[in-house]
C-alpha cells in the first residue's frame, strides 16, 4: 500500500485542475460573460496575453486567462460591479483577471496596439506573440523562461521568428 500525504495530494489535484478546469474555449466563454467583447470590438480596448496566445499557437495550454485592458474597458468593467483586488487587477471569474497594466516595462498601449485578431468565434484581441515572448523574457521565472523556449521552438518548427 502506497501512503500519500495530504501535501502530496494537494498538489495532484492542483495539477488536474490545471490541466483540466481551463481550456481556451471554456476561458473565452467565461470572458464572453462580461461584455467586453461585444461592446469594444476594435483593436487597443483589450488584449488576451501570458499563456492565452501560446494556447491559440498550440504551443501549450494555457492555466488561466489574463486580459490586457484599456482605461475605457477598466470603467466598464467598475461601472458593472467588478471589483478590483489589487490596484491594477479584476478578477473576472475563477480563472480570468484584467489588469490595467503590463509589468516589467512593457508599454501597455504598444500591447494593445499590436493585438491580432482570433479566428475564434466572433474573432478576439490576443497579444501578439512577440510581446508575450519580451514580457516573459523580462520577467525571468522558471515558468516564463520554459515559455520563451517554448515560443523559440515554435518559431524554429513554423520558420517565423520575429
Amino acid at each position: 500500500m502506497t501512503v500519500v500525504s495530504k501535501t502530496m495530494t494537494r498538489k495532484v489535484v492542483l495539477a488536474f485542475l490545471n490541466r483540466t478546469a481551463f481550456d481556451l474555449h471554456s476561458l473565452l466563454r467565461k470572458f464572453n460573460d462580461t461584455g467586453i467583447p461585444e461592446k469594444f470590438k476594435e483593436r487597443g480596448a483589450y488584449a488576451i496575453y501570458g499563456s492565452g496566445p501560446m494556447a491559440l499557437h498550440g504551443i501549450r495550454e494555457s492555466e488561466d486567462m489574463d486580459v490586457l485592458v484599456s482605461p475605457e474597458v477598466w470603467d466598464f468593467l467598475v461601472k458593472n460591479g467588478y471589483k478590483p483586488s489589487l490596484p491594477d487587477k479584476i478578477p473576472l471569474d475563477m480563472g480570468l483577471d484584467a489588469f490595467n497594466r503590463w509589468t516589467n516595462g512593457i508599454n501597455e498601449h504598444a500591447v494593445l496596439s499590436n493585438a491580432e485578431r482570433a479566428n475564434i468565434g466572433t474573432g478576439y484581441w490576443f497579444a501578439s506573440l512577440q510581446d508575450v515572448y519580451e514580457w516573459k523574457k523580462r520577467r525571468a521565472k522558471e515558468k516564463d523562461l520554459k515559455d520563451v523556449l517554448l515560443i523559440e521552438n515554435y518559431w524554429r518548427e513554423h520558420a517565423t521568428s520575429p
